[in-house]
């Protein structure tokens, strides 16, 4: 008979058990390095044991965020996993609320996720997390032709370090979009372990006005091109916006990729620059996406889809 699962929160040491279970339950190869850069920001990790052997885990990694003018330190919940062999409903219910639990005590006022069908039934049915639209990406061809834009100006980023410019990190509107002041952006595209992020930066008199970053990936179907981060100052979408679509596209043109993606919702205000640029919602695959609040003064807000402001590098995965 098996044991019941026992919980407890993560203490060092753990590593080890985990990047074996990460192997278990998605088949990740998860490196020491990478664990740290996901997990060494204040991550919340549940866990549940089985006879002293670690089975299931369930994360939530904290993320600079604005909600309209409001900042705060949103969760991205991430790692939700129980080994195959005790997988259950219970179990996972409950790494899930301790984590919650551990959240409200942080002050953290919402946590957000992608989860897949399986994961995400359970939880909006037993756990009470709101759907919003799906995440549709928007995708199209290496036709450079097709933006008629300089790319004077635009300069690739060299170094670790993110610049600075007063607008970065600052609220736009009452839009709900990651914060995505210089550390912050210095740590999601410049030190993640093993993955290479070009990032093309645009300048005006000496000022930063817009910075892309961009991420090649190989499919069954050919090379892909990610456009995972862009966003530029405040009224400069046209005149920032376009020479560094025209840089990204020439980038990936040299780098023989012939489809570039990316996801950018409609209240971004560079949404129509992408559609512009021949960018169109591609019908699959879709993610899903939703929340769950922790308090109630922002359930409405969260509440309106067109309110959100995200893209690649506000998940887990690019």
């Amino acid at each position: 008979m098996t044991s019941a699962a026992s919980f407890r929160p993560y203490a060092p040491g753990d590593e080890a058990q985990i990047l074996e279970l990460y192997q278990l339950a998605f088949g990740i190869a998860l490196s020491l390095d990478e664990w740290h850069w996901h997990y060494d920001r204040g991550a919340i990790i549940e866990l549940a044991e089985v006879d002293g052997r670690i089975v299931g885990h369930y994360a939530v990694q904290p993320r600079p965020f604005h909600i309209g003018a409001r900042t705060c330190r949103a969760g991205l919940v991430i790692g939700s996993m129980v080994a195959p062999e005790h997988r259950n409903i219970t179990t996972f219910l409950e790494l899930a609320k301790r984590a919650y639990g551990e959240c409200r005590v942080r002050g953290i006022p919402f946590v957000y996720a992608f989860p897949n069908d399986n994961v995400w039934l359970v939880r909006r049915r037993m756990l009470s997390w709101h759907a919003l639209p799906s995440i549709a990406m928007l995708g199209a061809a290496t036709r450079p032709s097709m933006i008629d834009a300089t790319t004077s100006g635009v300069e690739r980023l060299a170094g670790d370090s993110f610049p600075s410019a007063s607008w970065l990190g600052a609220t736009v509107d009452d839009r709900i979009r990651s914060r995505d002041a210089p550390d912050f952006m210095q740590w999601r595209l410049r030190a993640r372990p093993g993955v290479e992020y070009p990032v093309y930066i645009h300048r005006e008199s000496g000022e930063l006005r817009g910075y892309i970053a961009l991420k090649r990936y190989v499919s069954a179907a050919g090379a892909v091109g990610h456009l995972v981060a862009f966003r530029v100052a405040p009224g400069a979408e046209l005149s920032s916006g376009m020479p560094l679509l025209a840089r990204a596209f020439e980038h990936f043109t040299a780098d023989g990729v012939d489809r570039v993606t990316t996801w950018m919702l409609p209240a971004s205000p560079l949404y129509a620059v992408i559609l512009g640029a021949g960018f169109a919602p591609e019908h699959e695959p879709k993610k899903n996406f939703g929340y769950l609040a922790f308090d109630d003064e922002i359930a409405a807000t969260l509440a309106r889809a067109d309110s959100w402001d995200i893209a690649m590098t506000d998940s887990d995965v690019y």
